[in-house]
């Protein structure tokens, strides 16, 4: 046990000398021992209540102590709570214990257990304690939560067991247990079951920002998963709302992370901001939860940019140094695993890809999160499958049920959004005849099924051509869908 002396413990309570040394004299001081006629105190030990002691703290304060581990100051939060303090009110009581939760992040039965302490302060006010988050302006809430393998369920029954409480002493309801469920269900491969319970959290929250930009993301992934061009657009549409009706410039911040992770799903490298891009945080307020989903943008950037030496230096980085948050993700490590095997595959590195793959599946073989296997197979030109099917054949066939359709659908729907860019000077009725073609409908049928003349027909489709500057059907067809200018 490390001891420190008397003049530093009056330093770090911030006490007067004297008072310490009084207080070591009459026993108020757990294992304090003269020696040498100075008094010497175990490192952690803690004086016992005095009300000459304690400093008197507001509400205020302890909001401010919350910004703290907001914002990742997480030492100053500590010595917030480090020091003894007392409250005036029933509410402040509430807040304290409330913010004091967060010592046990992302615990959520040890939170658990200060926010009852909250909720009975609460009790029989119409009080409620607002500017608390879960999820504090992240979208990935597995990302959060999943802070090590083995434990989605269980941590997804904790969740479901205990929000009520926390529902209580903010005075919302979040749908985080949802969003949870349906993020997991999407990770498992059950797209369908995501889907339902990503609609159910939508229907059920109570309008918190950073739910709904969670509950977009997840529909917009699953759009891409079946191919669903509608699906993807309203998603999107969703995230555009949350930005244009928010006035809060730090949930604006996290909305446009979440929205740069799709664009970057769907191919749009170009559309991400340029911040992002560069790595540049100058200026951006980010929460702890926020910095690390834009680190993930701006590594995903790198490698859909063939940047892969680059993306590998900086997934390196953020390994060595993932002990520096306070908690680390195991959710976070997987795909971490994923993109290092990706980039020394394109550097043709297999060895040290297959590394990285054996790493991955030992993590997504805890919590059967198999889906990001299928998401980045062809990307990997086949080599995870090849080491699954020999060495994991079980994972394997689950790998290849979750991937059956998802290729062809999400190239589907990648083809379509391409065409949307490149046709923006064609009319709708241009745009529908276009996609008909594609589909390999004579001028006579798309007649039939536009209920128009065959002459109309051709009419329109000479002016796509003109438009486009093509004179063949083919042409047409390679330039929309394919980006083949």
């Amino acid at each position: 046990m490390k001891f420190i002396t008397a003049e530093e413990a009056s330093k770090k309570w911030e006490i007067g000398l004297r008072t310490v040394q009084r207080m070591c004299a009459s026993g108020k001081i757990e294992g304090a021992e003269k020696i040498s006629n100075v008094w010497m105190i175990p490192e952690f030990a803690k004086p016992y209540s005095d009300k000459k002691t304690k400093n008197k703290v507001s509400k205020e304060e302890i909001v401010e102590a919350y910004n703290c581990f907001l914002f990742d100051n997480f030492d100053k939060y500590i010595s917030f709570y480090s020091k003894e303090h007392s409250c005036k009110s029933q509410i402040t009581k509430a807040y304290y214990c409330a913010v004091e939760s967060y010592r046990c992040f992302p615990k959520i039965d040890k939170m658990a257990a200060y926010w009852n302490e909250s909720k009975k302060f609460l009790n029989n006010t119409n009080s409620k304690i607002p500017e608390i988050s879960l999820t504090m302006g992240s979208h990935f809430t597995l990302g959060i939560f999943l802070y090590k393998k083995g434990i989605a369920d269980k941590v997804s029954k904790l969740i479901s067991e205990n929000l009520p409480v926390f529902e209580y002493i903010t005075g919302h309801k979040s749908g985080l247990d949802l969003l949870f469920q349906a993020e997991l269900a999407y990770q498992r491969g059950n797209v369908r079951e995501a889907e339902l319970l990503g609609y159910k959290a939508l229907f059920l929250h109570d309008n918190d920002p950073d739910i709904k930009s969670g509950i977009s993301s997840i529909l917009a992934h699953i759009a891409l998963h079946k191919g669903d061009i509608k699906g993807w657009n309203t998603a999107l549409e969703m995230m555009d709302s949350i930005i244009n009706s928010c006035e809060n410039e730090l949930t604006k911040m996290s909305v446009e992370i979440a929205k740069a992770e799709l664009l970057l799903s769907a191919q749009k490298v170009e559309e991400i901001p340029d911040w992002l891009k560069k790595f540049d945080f100058t200026g951006k307020k980010l929460t702890v939860t926020s910095r690390v989903n834009a680190l993930f943008v701006h590594l995903s950037y790198l490698w859909r940019n063939k940047e892969y030496a680059r993306a590998i230096a900086f997934s390196d980085m953020l390994i060595e140094n993932s002990g520096q948050y306070y908690y680390t993700s195991s959710y976070s490590m997987l795909y971490l695993y994923i993109i290092m095997a990706l980039c020394y595959h394109k550097l043709f590195m297999d060895n040290s890809c297959i590394k990285y793959i054996k790493k991955a599946i030992e993590i997504a073989k805890a919590d059967e999160l198999y889906l990001p296997f299928s998401d980045y197979a062809n990307l990997l030109d086949g080599v995870s499958d090849a080491f699954l099917k020999e060495n994991e054949p079980e994972i394997y066939e689950k790998v290849a049920k979750i991937k059956e359709g998802f290729t062809d659908n999400y190239k589907s729907i990648i083809s379509l959004l391409k065409a949307s860019d490149l046709s923006a000077s064609l009319s709708d009725r241009e745009k529908e005849i276009s996609w008909l073609v594609a589909e390999g409908l004579s001028n006579a049928e798309i007649a039939e099924k536009l209920y128009i003349s065959k002459s109309t027909v051709n009419y329109h489709i000479r002016n796509i051509f003109s438009k486009l500057g093509v004179n063949k059907r083919s042409m047409m067809i390679k330039h929309l869908y394919f980006n083949d200018k």
